[in-house]
């Protein structure tokens, strides 16, 4: 019995060293080696300060400026159009948007007020953004 209780606790001890320390290590230090923009999360940097990730959904937006004003709402928020050089995440409901924190999902049914003007304001962003229709002709 106390062979079987000491094989037992050698088998947990070597497998958690092989599995849980050894094995990531390795692997984190292949990747660094191999892939090391990828292995630390594709980070972007402007003007030296880091402000996302390539790969994490968040909002990525230009201000609109008018006759060198920035545009702003009636409610003094800055109005701003997607940045077409980043990736755009699907949308989102989850207040405020883009919000990595919230791991959850709205819940707004297809038949709900803000989910409608959410697609809308989407399919107006999205036809702004690639311009897939050529009007008049073929």
């Amino acid at each position: 019995m106390k062979k079987d209780i000491v094989t037992s606790a050698l088998g947990i001890l070597v497998l958690t060293l092989l599995c849980g320390i050894l094995y990531p290590l390795v692997i984190t230090g292949v990747s660094q080696v191999a892939f090391p923009g990828n292995a630390n999360g594709q980070k972007i940097y402007v003007h030296g300060k880091l402000v996302g990730s390539k790969i994490i959904g968040q909002q990525f937006a230009d201000q609109v400026v008018k006759n060198g004003t920035a545009q702003v709402d009636k409610n003094g928020n800055p109005v701003t159009v997607p940045d077409p050089r980043y990736f755009q995440s699907r949308p989102s409901a989850t207040v405020p948007p883009y919000n990595a924190a919230a791991t959850t999902f709205s819940n707004l049914g297809p038949n709900n007020v803000a989910t409608e003007q959410e697609i809308t304001s989407n399919i107006q962003a999205y036809l702004a953004l690639e311009k897939p229709y050529v009007t008049g002709g073929h």
